[in-house]
């Protein structure tokens, strides 16, 4: 019992002699965002005399509306980033400091 008592006061000591050593993960940043905005239906150019269906019109506000929560998608991934970033360079420094 008295061996037992001992290796676990040895174990414990060299596991919290030392320093603990952050290993950092080092984020990856969002694909670039390439999707190009919808292009407006021709009915509805500057100098169009066209009428425009209403099947056009839905089918501009769908993409547009698509775009959009790409977009935002892209935004919120890019926020998170950013996020990551600075905690990967907080911890950096931490490593630094041990």
């Amino acid at each position: 019992m008295r061996f037992v008592l001992t290796l676990l006061l040895f174990v414990g000591a060299v596991f919290f002699a030392q320093p603990a050593s952050a290993f950092c993960f080092e984020p990856s940043a969002p694909q670039i965002f390439l999707i190009s905005k919808p292009q407006k239906p021709f009915c509805l150019q500057l100098f169009s005399d066209t009428p425009c269906n209403a099947w056009e019109i839905d089918s501009y506000r769908m993409e547009v509306k698509r775009f959009v929560a790409r977009l935002q998608l892209y935004v919120n991934e890019a926020v998170a980033f950013g996020g990551e970033a600075t905690d990967y360079a907080k911890c950096m420094i931490k490593s630094l400091d041990d």
